[in-house]
């Protein structure tokens, strides 16, 4: 199961071993998913008994829109089907792989300042969904 607090986001992550099946069940969630480099995105609105599919080692990503809790049923083929978070990972590499990945735009330092912000995998939601819902931001 899965919970989103209001304007919750579950970060943009992969399954590496699975695919998955997302089910609503209570609430409502916003869902976007690319499933390979260049790929259409796909962007879904998913409330009470709707459901989507994830492919497995497709980029997705759950936003809470609204200022109510929603939840989720995720389930998937695999016992063990792995989840890899996007920025997380990407910014545990080394320096020198990070700043190439950015065609050498962002240097040492700014890594360093930008993977120390990175939110928890279930992080709090865009400005505006915050503001709407009168939440201040962490």
């Amino acid at each position: 199961m899965g919970f989103l607090g209001p304007c919750g986001f579950n970060t943009p992550h992969t399954h590496p071993r699975a695919a998955e099946l997302n089910l609503v069940i209570d609430g409502t969630v916003y869902t976007q998913m690319a499933t390979e480099n260049k790929a259409r995105v796909v962007t879904t609105k998913l409330e009470k008994y709707q459901m989507t599919v994830f492919p497995q080692g497709a980029m997705h990503a759950e936003f809470n829109p609204t200022c109510e809790n929603a939840t989720f049923i995720a389930s998937f083929g695999n016992s063990d089907p792995g989840t890899q978070q996007a920025a997380q990972t990407l910014f545990g590499l080394s320096e020198d792989l990070v700043g190439a990945t950015f065609g050498g735009a962002i240097d040492g330092a700014e890594i360093a300042k930008y993977y120390h912000v990175l939110p928890s995998p279930v992080a709090e939601g865009v400005q505006a969904c915050l503001a709407q819902c009168n939440i201040a931001m962490k």
